[in-house]
């Protein structure tokens, strides 16, 4: 079985296409909208909402923590059926999706194998870099109330750090992909990415997937990771991107 996971303020039902194209080839596909998203709100206005209360102070975690738990109950669920190997459970993501099922994946080792696309980023890497503002431009709105509630004139990178410390404690130390990626090994992960992609720059990926790389070679599978960046790209799923994912799925889990 696979488990789809959406983009920022898309929806299940964008990712049909690829369900029905991986249930051809025999696989258990499915999908579910993250929170804050598709048919568990009435607008798409609720996630940028749901932000903003995170950012004052809410208690919430719109962003990656609270749609992962729901992705575990997920995995849970498959686990009951009977047409369903649970040692044969996979993940895909798709930018925001992607973030989601690689923090999945860490957190839960039933999930076998994992295609992350244009999601794995380095939060910390961007910050000390100065090198957010394509991810900050995307959710603008959590950012620009912590602004205004420390009293500044607009973004910097100490606004940015704050920031994701309040959406998502750890997500600059413990959690980020340097940290949270090597955890996946030994399980066989495909990293995907767009060379020019604003929101995930290729340096805090790299600095990521070297780390990984590491913990692979500790555990004699250095094969089980893969890193495939497309030339050119920006913030997309590409057609290679794709094909390169269905493959490494299809070739771990069935």
């Amino acid at each position: 079985a696979v488990i789809f996971l959406h983009g920022t303020e898309s929806c299940k039902e964008g990712m049909l296409s690829h369900q029905v194209e991986y249930a051809k080839q025999g696989f258990v596909a499915v999908s579910m909208d993250a929170r804050y998203h598709g048919r568990r709100v009435e607008s798409v206005s609720k996630y940028n909402e749901a932000m903003i209360g995170a950012a004052q102070g809410s208690g919430a975690r719109p962003m990656i923590s609270e749609t992962v738990w729901d992705v575990l109950r997920v995995v849970d669920y498959l686990q009951t059926q009977e047409n369903v190997s649970g040692e044969q459970i996979g993940i895909w993501g798709d930018s925001l999706g992607g973030t989601q099922a690689w923090f999945a994946a860490a957190a839960d080792t039933r999930i076998k194998a994992a295609a992350l696309h244009i999601g794995v980023q380095g939060f910390q890497w961007a910050v000390h870099n100065e090198d957010w503002q394509g991810r900050v431009a995307r959710i603008p709105h959590a950012f620009a109330e912590v602004r205004k509630n420390m009293k500044r004139q607009s973004i910097d990178s100490e606004i940015v750090g704050k920031t994701w410390d309040i959406l998502e404690p750890g997500l600059m130390s413990r959690f980020d992909a340097p940290a949270s990626l090597p955890l996946l090994a030994p399980r066989p992960v495909l990293i995907t990415n767009g060379e020019l992609d604003p929101r995930c720059p290729l340096e805090g990926i790299r600095e990521a997937v070297g780390e990984a790389e590491k913990m692979y070679k500790t555990l004699g599978e250095p094969q089980n990771l893969a890193w495939h960046v497309e030339m050119g790209t920006g913030h997309e799923i590409t057609k290679a991107m794709r094909l390169s994912a269905f493959g490494w799925l299809k070739y771990h889990l069935l």
